[in-house]
């Protein structure tokens, strides 16, 4: 995820032209054949919809409807959701924000999901396939969030009932989410059921129906008038100074508030200009994605190679990179540039250990490090590989020196394995 960009003065000038805007059109990027999609302001309306969708075909109307939720999930896009008659699960997601199956069967004996949602967190492809077939198996609607997904790539939006896209999060643009229907996820919607959720446009109307009296807020259209004045303030390089708090724990909790649920006139103007740049946009993605794996992953890449300008790429060379490759350092200095890097690394550790109230503040290089790699493979379970190209080692020698290699821990981990087999091959 990156910061949401400025609108161009192109995209603010489309503002004022008067054509009529398609919806269909808008889709475009978003949508496949066999499938039908409308926009809303937010994702969080996109879920309450499937809610409400969810609802209308209840039999009993005394129980509630189950839906299932990762348990690490932005909880105020929840707030729509919980005003139906609704109960919420929150499935374990393993490691690599994958569900966990294994806990996710047990589960499904006592409580069987009517939706279960499943995301692609910062853009990482979820495994769709199993959830899926999770979902066959326990007859419940597939959800595939891809907020964080510019736009279908790479299977993501070939598996579910639902497809939710948040394009506001990645283009200057004050609010779009589109949702999609798909007649090939695991429920098998046929024509009837896509006919009988009713022309999109109408969506927006059927919550506001649904949700009207609710106690939380609903943003008018003055905000996005009041949004449009902030960027372009902000394009003339006037800037609001944020004060930075002490600690996220001591800023003061603030009332969650939430759109209307159409999509804003303003919103889709400046969505059809930024549409033709989408390409743009993806491959600065990945650019900003090379440099962050430079930075973290400890690989010896050229900077050069990433298209940046020499500004961008001196700026980066003098930072110097222990203060962020943590994992992977050198105790032999030839010159007093590298010197003055392992400084700078060593008083990073001391307001790290300080921060944490680790030990009194004292942290030494050799002790992160060897915390570190005990951590992630004993704990985290992270690949061998994985660690000892974080730590610069041979993966000999992660094993060697940070591995539990105890007979009670190989014993546990050779049963652990055998099960998890035993349940693919089931």
């Amino acid at each position: 995820m990156t910061i949401t960009p400025l609108p161009s003065w192109f995209s603010l000038i489309s503002l004022f032209k008067t054509e009529r805007l398609n919806s269909e059109q808008l889709l475009e990027e978003w949508i496949n054949e066999d499938e039908v999609g409308g926009w809303l302001s937010k994702s969080a309306w996109s879920i309450a919809i499937i809610g409400l969708w969810k609802e209308r075909q209840r039999t009993d109307k005394n129980k509630k409807l189950v839906i299932w939720i990762p348990d690490f999930f932005c909880n105020g896009s929840l707030t729509p959701l919980r005003g139906l008659d609704v109960e919420l699960i929150f499935y374990q997601i393993s490691h690599d924000f994958e569900p966990d199956y294994k806990s996710c069967r047990i589960e499904a004996k006592k409580n069987p999901p009517d939706i279960f949602l499943i995301v692609h967190y910062f853009g990482k492809v979820a495994n769709g396939a199993a959830a899926k077939e999770f979902c066959v198996l326990n007859k419940c609607w597939l959800i595939e969030d891809a907020a964080h997904v510019l736009r279908p790539n790479n299977g993501i939006g070939k598996f579910g009932d639902f497809v939710l896209y948040s394009p506001h999060k990645l283009l200057p643009i004050y609010d779009g989410a589109a949702l999609i229907v798909r007649e090939k996820g695991p429920s098998l919607f046929g024509k009837e059921f896509i006919e009988g959720l009713g022309p999109s446009e109408s969506w927006p109307v059927k919550l506001r129906d649904r949700f009207k009296g609710e106690t939380f807020f609903l943003k008018g259209r003055f905000d996005s008038i009041l949004w449009l004045i902030k960027r372009i303030l902000q394009k003339c390089l006037i800037r609001k100074k944020v004060k930075k708090s002490s600690s996220p724990l001591n800023d003061p909790i603030q009332l969650i508030s939430h759109f209307d649920p159409e999509m804003s006139t303003l919103s889709k103007k400046l969505l059809n200009s930024e549409l033709t740049r989408l390409a743009i946009v993806s491959s600065h993605r990945h650019r900003n994605s090379n440099i962050w794996d430079y930075i973290l992953s400890g690989d010896n890449m050229h900077l050069d190679n990433f298209f940046l300008s020499k500004k961008v790429i001196n700026l980066i060379r003098d930072i110097g990179e222990l203060p962020f490759k943590p994992f992977v350092f050198d105790l032999k200095f030839k010159d007093a540039d590298n010197a003055k890097n392992y400084g700078n690394y060593k008083n990073y550790l001391k307001k790290l250990a300080k921060e944490i109230e680790f030990d009194d503040g004292h942290l030494t290089s050799h002790r992160f490090r060897h915390s570190f790699g005990m951590q992630a493979i004993n704990v985290w379970k992270i690949p061998l590989h994985i660690v000892a190209k974080m730590m610069g080692d041979k993966i000999e020698t992660v094993v060697q020196n940070y591995a539990d290699l105890n007979r009670d821990n190989i014993i546990l981990e050779q049963k652990n394995c055998m099960e998890a087999y035993v349940e693919m091959t089931a």
